[in-house]
């Protein structure tokens, strides 16, 4: 498991450190921060204990993880969040999203309202998204309910324009952050493949 520090405005980043994955299961007492998980033996609860050992260093440079779509898990994002890190990701092309219910409480008996509806990624309400142009890319961004991530979180949906092609392509980016804005999750996020160029 590779670790670097990037720079997201230059878009440069240096090499910070590399664990090793065992995957022998650890006994005893469960940490806080894979209390949510039904197994901590997976993967996923391997790699928070990495980040763990390195939280105090990590910390020091940023509260932002980036990591790319396989870290897009409940598992993952809610450990990372126990650690005091926000996750910004990539959620797979047929991601199930929800409207927020923004509205007045009724003040009827039961569980308030929580959701007004699912998100059609092809066809977005224009009064909850934010639309952004940037050269070659359309961003759309809105503070929305992630069901495989049991979360609020700010999603980025980056439609790739191509004049030369009927359908265009579709990529759906997050972030933990909510008061983050389209561009930074966006521009973020992109800096993650400088690991690979260290690497």
């Amino acid at each position: 498991m590779g670790f670097a520090l990037v720079d997201a405005d230059a878009g440069t980043g240096v090499h910070l450190v590399a664990k090793q994955t065992f995957t022998d299961k650890i006994r005893g007492a469960v940490p806080y921060y894979l209390k949510h998980m039904d197994d901590h033996n997976t993967i996923i609860g391997i790699y928070l204990r990495t980040i763990h050992s390195l939280k105090d260093d990590l910390l020091k440079l940023s509260n932002c993880l980036v990591a790319d779509a396989f870290f897009s898990k409940e598992t993952f994002v809610t450990g990372a969040k126990a650690l005091g890190f926000n996750v910004i990701s990539r959620l797979r092309d047929d991601v199930r999203l929800k409207y927020l219910y923004t509205g007045l409480k009724t003040g009827k008996r039961g569980r308030p309202k929580k959701f007004t509806g699912p998100v059609d990624l092809k066809s977005l309400d224009k009064s909850v998204f934010e639309t952004i142009t940037l050269e070659g890319v359309t961003l759309h961004s809105a503070v929305v309910w992630a069901v495989s991530l049991k979360r609020e979180v700010k999603v980025v949906i980056a439609e790739y324009i191509d004049p030369q092609k009927k359908t265009q392509t579709r990529k759906v980016f997050f972030s933990t952050d909510t008061d983050m804005s389209a561009i930074d999750i966006f521009d973020i996020y992109r800096t993650r493949f400088q690991i690979d160029f260290l690497l």
